[in-house]
Protein backbone atom coordinates (compact mmCIF):
# COMPACT_ATOMS: atom_id res chain seq x y z
CA UNK A 1 0.00 0.00 0.00
CA UNK A 2 2.80 2.48 0.74
CA UNK A 3 4.64 1.90 -2.67
CA UNK A 4 1.23 2.56 -4.06
CA UNK A 5 0.44 5.53 -2.99
CA UNK A 6 4.07 7.13 -3.60
CA UNK A 7 3.68 5.71 -6.91
CA UNK A 8 0.37 7.58 -7.39
CA UNK A 9 1.78 10.64 -6.05
CA UNK A 10 4.93 10.73 -7.59
CA UNK A 11 3.45 9.75 -10.92
CA UNK A 12 0.78 12.86 -11.28
CA UNK A 13 2.14 13.96 -14.98
CA UNK A 14 1.98 17.36 -12.68
CA UNK A 15 -2.77 30.21 -9.27
CA UNK A 16 -1.98 31.23 -7.34
CA UNK A 17 -3.22 34.83 -6.79
CA UNK A 18 -3.64 33.91 -3.70
CA UNK A 19 -0.60 31.61 -1.76
CA UNK A 20 2.49 30.85 -3.91
CA UNK A 21 5.58 32.65 -4.41
CA UNK A 22 9.06 31.67 -6.53
CA UNK A 23 7.84 29.29 -9.03
CA UNK A 24 6.64 30.78 -12.32
CA UNK A 25 8.29 33.38 -14.57
CA UNK A 26 6.70 36.24 -15.90
CA UNK A 27 8.31 38.80 -16.96
CA UNK A 28 5.70 40.97 -17.58
CA UNK A 29 5.31 40.38 -13.70
CA UNK A 30 1.62 40.32 -12.27
CA UNK A 31 -1.97 41.75 -14.44
CA UNK A 32 -3.09 44.93 -12.48
CA UNK A 33 -5.74 43.80 -10.23
CA UNK A 34 -9.30 46.41 -9.44
CA UNK A 35 -9.27 47.79 -5.92
CA UNK A 36 -11.71 46.53 -3.65
CA UNK A 37 -13.65 48.54 -1.28
CA UNK A 38 -11.58 49.46 1.76
CA UNK A 39 -12.50 47.20 5.00
CA UNK A 40 -11.53 48.84 8.06
CA UNK A 41 -8.16 48.67 9.26
CA UNK A 42 -6.60 45.98 11.58
CA UNK A 43 -4.11 45.13 13.32
CA UNK A 44 -2.74 41.64 13.98
CA UNK A 45 -0.83 40.95 17.26
CA UNK A 46 -0.43 38.00 19.73
CA UNK A 47 -4.09 36.36 19.27
CA UNK A 48 -3.13 36.25 15.20
CA UNK A 49 0.31 34.33 16.37
CA UNK A 50 -1.19 32.29 18.31
CA UNK A 51 -4.02 30.80 15.84
CA UNK A 52 -1.66 30.69 12.94
CA UNK A 53 1.06 28.77 15.25
CA UNK A 54 -1.76 26.36 16.48
CA UNK A 55 -3.08 25.57 12.79
CA UNK A 56 0.70 25.22 11.78
CA UNK A 57 1.52 22.71 14.29
CA UNK A 58 -2.28 21.17 13.62
CA UNK A 59 -0.98 20.54 9.80
CA UNK A 60 2.07 19.34 10.75
CA UNK A 61 0.78 16.56 12.63
CA UNK A 62 -1.47 15.98 9.78
CA UNK A 63 0.88 15.92 6.93
CA UNK A 64 3.25 13.90 9.10
CA UNK A 65 0.90 11.30 9.20
CA UNK A 66 0.30 11.43 5.38
CA UNK A 67 4.13 11.06 4.88
CA UNK A 68 4.18 8.05 7.05
CA UNK A 69 1.76 6.06 5.15
CA UNK A 70 4.33 6.99 2.22
CA UNK A 71 7.78 5.64 4.33
CA UNK A 72 8.96 9.39 3.87
CA UNK A 73 9.63 12.03 6.70
CA UNK A 74 7.65 15.12 6.35
CA UNK A 75 9.45 18.45 7.28
CA UNK A 76 7.51 21.74 7.97
CA UNK A 77 7.94 24.94 6.83
CA UNK A 78 8.93 27.07 9.30
CA UNK A 79 6.62 30.81 9.70
CA UNK A 80 7.60 34.41 9.10
CA UNK A 81 5.61 36.65 11.32
CA UNK A 82 5.51 40.21 10.96
CA UNK A 83 3.37 43.11 10.84
CA UNK A 84 2.97 44.27 7.20
CA UNK A 85 5.07 42.03 4.97
CA UNK A 86 6.48 43.84 1.63
CA UNK A 87 5.36 42.44 -1.60
CA UNK A 88 8.73 41.63 -2.20
CA UNK A 89 9.74 39.44 0.81
CA UNK A 90 10.33 36.25 -1.11
CA UNK A 91 13.66 36.60 -2.34
CA UNK A 92 13.09 39.63 -4.36
CA UNK A 93 9.55 38.91 -6.17
CA UNK A 94 6.51 40.47 -5.81
CA UNK A 95 4.32 38.61 -3.40
CA UNK A 96 0.54 38.56 -4.73
CA UNK A 97 -0.63 38.58 -0.97
CA UNK A 98 0.25 38.49 2.76
CA UNK A 99 -0.08 35.20 3.57
CA UNK A 100 1.72 32.85 1.59
CA UNK A 101 4.49 30.05 1.01
CA UNK A 102 7.69 31.12 -0.70
CA UNK A 103 9.61 28.46 -2.62
CA UNK A 104 12.75 29.80 -2.70
CA UNK A 105 13.59 29.72 0.80
CA UNK A 106 10.53 27.24 1.78
CA UNK A 107 9.22 29.23 4.35
CA UNK A 108 5.27 30.58 5.12
CA UNK A 109 5.06 34.33 5.25
CA UNK A 110 2.15 35.17 7.54
CA UNK A 111 1.16 39.16 7.88
CA UNK A 112 -0.16 39.27 10.82
CA UNK A 113 -1.90 42.57 9.75
CA UNK A 114 -3.86 40.73 6.85
CA UNK A 115 -4.96 37.94 8.69
CA UNK A 116 -6.55 40.16 11.25
CA UNK A 117 -8.36 41.88 8.16
CA UNK A 118 -9.67 38.22 7.58
CA UNK A 119 -10.03 36.94 10.47
CA UNK A 120 -12.86 40.00 11.56
CA UNK A 121 -15.78 38.61 12.49
CA UNK A 122 -14.49 35.33 13.37
CA UNK A 123 -14.72 35.95 17.60
CA UNK A 124 -11.78 37.73 18.62
CA UNK A 125 -9.85 34.48 17.94
CA UNK A 126 -7.33 35.19 15.67
CA UNK A 127 -8.22 33.40 12.61
CA UNK A 128 -11.31 31.61 11.36
CA UNK A 129 -12.56 29.69 8.21
CA UNK A 130 -10.84 31.86 5.51
CA UNK A 131 -7.41 32.57 7.56
CA UNK A 132 -7.10 28.68 8.25
CA UNK A 133 -8.21 28.00 4.45
CA UNK A 134 -5.47 30.54 3.24
CA UNK A 135 -2.77 28.99 5.59
CA UNK A 136 -3.49 25.47 4.58
CA UNK A 137 -3.47 26.12 1.28
CA UNK A 138 0.01 27.48 2.01
CA UNK A 139 1.41 24.40 3.36
CA UNK A 140 -0.12 22.60 0.04
CA UNK A 141 2.47 24.58 -2.05
CA UNK A 142 5.18 23.11 0.88
CA UNK A 143 3.74 19.62 0.51
CA UNK A 144 3.93 19.70 -3.15
CA UNK A 145 7.49 20.95 -3.07
CA UNK A 146 8.88 18.49 -1.05
CA UNK A 147 6.78 15.17 -3.27
CA UNK A 148 8.83 17.02 -6.05
CA UNK A 149 5.04 18.10 -7.50
CA UNK A 150 6.42 21.56 -8.28
CA UNK A 151 9.85 20.11 -9.71
CA UNK A 152 7.68 18.38 -12.35
CA UNK A 153 5.55 21.44 -12.85
CA UNK A 154 8.73 23.24 -13.90
CA UNK A 155 8.97 20.28 -16.57
CA UNK A 156 5.68 20.61 -18.25
CA UNK A 157 6.26 24.43 -18.17
CA UNK A 158 9.34 23.78 -20.19
CA UNK A 159 7.20 21.55 -22.42
CA UNK A 160 4.30 23.89 -22.81
CA UNK A 161 5.34 27.37 -23.13
CA UNK A 162 2.45 28.80 -24.64
CA UNK A 163 0.46 31.11 -21.85
CA UNK A 164 -2.63 28.83 -22.59
CA UNK A 165 -0.70 26.22 -21.30
CA UNK A 166 1.32 27.77 -18.75
CA UNK A 167 -1.98 29.47 -17.25
CA UNK A 168 -4.07 25.59 -17.14
CA UNK A 169 -0.82 24.71 -15.36
CA UNK A 170 -0.88 27.33 -12.63
CA UNK A 171 -4.70 26.58 -11.97
CA UNK A 172 -3.78 22.75 -11.26
CA UNK A 173 -1.25 23.50 -8.83
CA UNK A 174 -3.82 25.98 -6.54
CA UNK A 175 -6.93 23.92 -7.14
CA UNK A 176 -4.58 21.04 -5.53
CA UNK A 177 -3.65 22.86 -2.57
CA UNK A 178 -6.61 23.24 -2.04
CA UNK A 179 -7.01 20.11 -1.98
CA UNK A 180 -4.59 19.42 0.01
CA UNK A 181 -6.07 22.07 2.57
CA UNK A 182 -8.96 19.09 2.46
CA UNK A 183 -7.00 16.61 3.66
CA UNK A 184 -5.86 18.06 6.60
CA UNK A 185 -9.83 19.49 7.11
CA UNK A 186 -10.41 16.08 7.20
CA UNK A 187 -8.94 15.35 10.85
CA UNK A 188 -9.26 19.18 12.10
CA UNK A 189 -10.97 20.57 15.10
CA UNK A 190 -9.62 23.86 15.26
CA UNK A 191 -11.94 25.57 13.16
CA UNK A 192 -16.18 24.45 13.13
CA UNK A 193 -17.91 24.63 10.40
CA UNK A 194 -15.62 23.25 7.33
CA UNK A 195 -17.73 20.87 5.94
CA UNK A 196 -20.71 23.67 5.18
CA UNK A 197 -20.35 24.08 1.06
CA UNK A 198 -21.49 27.95 1.60
CA UNK A 199 -18.83 28.54 3.93
CA UNK A 200 -16.16 27.36 2.06
CA UNK A 201 -17.00 29.32 -0.62
CA UNK A 202 -17.89 32.63 1.19
CA UNK A 203 -14.18 31.65 2.54
CA UNK A 204 -12.59 31.62 -0.60
CA UNK A 205 -14.04 35.08 -2.08
CA UNK A 206 -13.39 36.46 1.11
CA UNK A 207 -9.61 35.56 0.01
CA UNK A 208 -10.40 36.49 -3.66
CA UNK A 209 -11.81 39.61 -2.64
CA UNK A 210 -9.05 40.99 -0.18
CA UNK A 211 -6.28 39.57 -2.90
CA UNK A 212 -7.55 42.58 -4.85
CA UNK A 213 -6.48 45.28 -2.30
CA UNK A 214 -3.68 47.41 -3.68
CA UNK A 215 -0.35 46.06 -1.88
CA UNK A 216 1.37 47.95 0.54
CA UNK A 217 4.58 49.60 -1.09
CA UNK A 218 8.09 48.28 -0.35
CA UNK A 219 10.20 49.73 1.69
CA UNK A 220 12.72 50.61 -0.42
CA UNK A 221 12.81 49.65 -4.23
CA UNK A 222 13.84 45.99 -4.58
CA UNK A 223 17.06 44.96 -6.17
CA UNK A 224 17.32 43.49 -9.59
CA UNK A 225 15.40 40.14 -9.45
CA UNK A 226 17.08 37.15 -8.71
CA UNK A 227 17.06 34.79 -11.42
CA UNK A 228 15.62 31.85 -8.47
CA UNK A 229 12.89 34.32 -7.99
CA UNK A 230 9.71 34.52 -9.65
CA UNK A 231 5.99 34.81 -9.05
CA UNK A 232 2.49 33.26 -10.24
CA UNK A 233 0.69 35.53 -12.55
CA UNK A 234 -2.75 36.38 -12.73
CA UNK A 235 -4.64 33.86 -15.06
CA UNK A 236 -6.33 35.39 -17.71
CA UNK A 237 -9.69 33.70 -16.43
CA UNK A 238 -8.93 33.51 -12.11
CA UNK A 239 -10.30 30.63 -10.56
CA UNK A 240 -13.76 30.94 -8.89
CA UNK A 241 -14.71 30.48 -4.96
CA UNK A 242 -16.90 27.43 -6.05
CA UNK A 243 -13.77 25.79 -7.97
CA UNK A 244 -11.34 26.15 -5.31
CA UNK A 245 -14.37 24.60 -2.87
CA UNK A 246 -15.41 22.11 -4.93
CA UNK A 247 -11.46 21.01 -4.18
CA UNK A 248 -11.42 21.50 -0.68
CA UNK A 249 -14.32 19.53 -0.64
CA UNK A 250 -12.38 16.55 -2.81
CA UNK A 251 -9.87 16.41 -0.13
CA UNK A 252 -12.10 16.55 3.04
CA UNK A 253 -14.61 13.76 1.47
CA UNK A 254 -11.78 11.37 -0.07
CA UNK A 255 -9.15 12.27 2.42
CA UNK A 256 -6.56 10.68 0.45
CA UNK A 257 -3.67 11.62 -2.25
CA UNK A 258 -4.88 10.24 -4.84
CA UNK A 259 -8.08 12.19 -4.65
CA UNK A 260 -6.48 15.16 -5.57
CA UNK A 261 -4.75 14.87 -9.03
CA UNK A 262 -5.63 17.85 -10.76
CA UNK A 263 -3.82 17.02 -13.41
CA UNK A 264 -5.27 14.59 -15.21
CA UNK A 265 -5.71 14.86 -18.75
CA UNK A 266 -2.76 16.77 -19.33
CA UNK A 267 -0.88 15.56 -22.50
Amino acid sequence: MQIVLLVIVLAVPVLAVWGIVGLFRSDAGPAPQAAAPAAPPAKGGAAEQDFATRLLEETTRSWTAQFRLLGRTFQPAAPIFANGIAPTACDGAPAPSGLFYCTADARIYVDLDRQARLGQGSGGNGGGMTVALLLAHAVGHHVQQQLGILDLVRGLQARLPEAEGADSLRRRVELQADCFAGLWAKTSSLVPGMADTAAQEAAFAAMRDDAARPAPPAAAPPAAEPASAAVVPQAPAPLTAAERAQWFRTGLQRGDFAACDTFSGLP
